[in-house]
């Protein structure tokens, strides 16, 4: 289980926060699109990274 709510990272990086869910047919549209506001993959977002990160390490990213 991880965040979806944004944060910073260590470097500073910025995340966005996700409102969708991954289970929602719009839920992969851009960010901020009129019929959605973005879902799991979406570049960018804390859901992606901490995805991205648990393929990669096996564990969700610390945000602040």
């Amino acid at each position: 289980m991880f965040e979806s709510d944004g944060g910073l990272l260590a470097d500073g990086t910025y995340l966005d926060y996700t409102p969708g869910h991954g289970t929602h047919s719009e839920a992969n549209l851009p960010i901020g699109s009129v019929v959605n506001d973005g879902g799991y993959l979406e570049r960018g977002s804390e859901s992606f990274a901490n995805i991205a990160n648990i393929i990669s390490h096996g564990e969700p990213l610390e945000t602040s």
